[in-house]
Parts: structure tokens; C-alpha cells; sequence
């Protein structure tokens, strides 16, 4: 006589049916530059011509972005308002995708979200990067893209145990290029942010920059 014994698991209503999650060593083995490159190579999941996500098939504004706990949506309007970070700044990516609870109000299709990057507490990193593709002036674009980042304590802590103190970590990226299109049209600098600072401008122009405390 044989006797098969087996458990029912358990159905845990607030868990996800679906959860994707990629850590930053995870991401820094992905040929992306950003968010929206991690999320249209997950299955379910596109792009469109405008740059809006859809996930599962649904409208762009049935996704939810969260960013370190805070809705990245316009609170007004709603919409598909968010952040599109640098790979260098993310810590954990976490996309939910059908079955979540209530406390992720205001989504059908998927959650998306980020966890951004601290600074070390006892030292101070940073990373500069360049990419251009002028050298080749057969197949250039005009493009180049500089990246920064730089963390770890803030000053005037040396009193203070290792583990109290307080961190930062700032990211910025630049990203200019001519695109594909042959318009041949020169341009010249502007003042974006209303600082005083004229930045350089061509075809495309891409700016963006975020600061963590912790």
C-alpha cells in the first residue's frame, strides 16, 4: 500500500501573481540606459512611436510608477507623468504585474517600482562616463552622452557613528544628438532651467539629474 500525503498551498491574496524584480547587479549586466529600456524587455510589456508603456495590453495611465514609496504621477491630471531614471541611480526594480493590493490604488495594468541608490556611509564613490560616436563621421549621428554620478557621507560627520550618519547620492545624464533625420540646422545654447546657465542644444536634447538624502 503506497500513501501520498501533499499540502494544499496556501492562496496569499495580497502577494502578486506576477512580480519581476532586477537588483542593480542584475541591470548592470543589461545592455539598457534607462527605466523605460529595462521595462519594454520584460514580456508583456511595449513601447509605442510616443514613448508611452503599455503594459498587458492596457492604456498607458493604467500603470502605476512609484519612485522610493512616492506616486510619480501628476496628482492633477493623472496620466503617464514620470521619471525616466538612469540605470546608475537604481538600486532595485520591482514590476508588479495582476493581484496587487489596495495599497497600490489607482492601477490596472502594472506597478513599476524603483528604488534609487545611497550613498556609502564610510567612503565616497562616483563614476564618470562618456560615449560619443563623432569619431566615425561616416555614420554619425552627433551624438554624445555624458553620465555622473557621485555619492557617500555628508560633510562634517566624523563624529558621528558610522552607522548614523547621513548620506547622498547624486546622478546626472546629458544626452545630444542630430538624430537620423538630415535637417542641417545649427543650434546654439539655452538657458533650460532659468539659472543663467546656457546649455548646448542640437536635434535632441536630453537633461536630467536627481539627488538623494539619506
Amino acid at each position: 500500500e503506497l500513501i501520498v500525503v501533499a499540502d494544499k498551498k496556501a492562496i496569499r491574496i495580497e502577494k502578486p501573481n506576477q512580480t519581476i524584480t532586477k537588483s542593480s547587479e542584475d541591470i548592470e549586466k543589461m545592455a539598457v540606459q534607462n527605466v523605460t529600456d529595462i521595462i519594454k524587455s520584460m514580456p508583456g510589456f511595449k513601447v509605442d512611436d510616443e514613448g508611452a508603456i503599455h503594459a498587458r495590453g492596457g492604456r498607458p495611465e493604467e500603470t502605476k510608477y512609484v519612485i522610493n514609496g512616492i506616486d510619480s504621477r501628476d496628482p492633477l491630471v493623472g496620466g503617464q507623468s514620470y521619471v525616466n531614471l538612469d540605470v546608475d541611480v537604481i538600486e532595485q526594480l520591482d514590476v508588479l504585474s495582476g493581484g496587487f493590493g489596495p495599497e497600490y490604488g489607482q492601477a490596472q495594468a502594472a506597478i513599476i517600482k524603483v528604488a534609487t541608490k545611497e550613498g556609502k556611509k564610510d567612503k565616497y564613490t562616483g563614476r564618470i562616463e562618456w560615449e560619443t560616436d563623432q569619431p566615425i563621421d561616416a555614420f554619425s549621428f552627433n551624438s554624445d552622452q555624458l553620465v555622473v554620478s557621485y555619492g557617500g557621507p555628508l560633510p562634517f560627520q566624523k563624529n558621528r557613528q558610522k552607522v548614523d550618519r547621513a548620506t547622498f547620492y547624486f546622478s546626472s545624464r546629458a544626452y545630444l544628438t542630430d538624430t537620423h533625420l538630415p535637417f542641417d540646422v545649427e543650434r546654439g545654447s539655452w538657458d533650460y532651467v532659468n539659472l543663467g546657465i546656457d546649455l548646448p542644444e542640437r536635434q535632441k536634447n536630453e537633461y536630467s539629474a536627481s539627488l538623494k538624502l539619506a
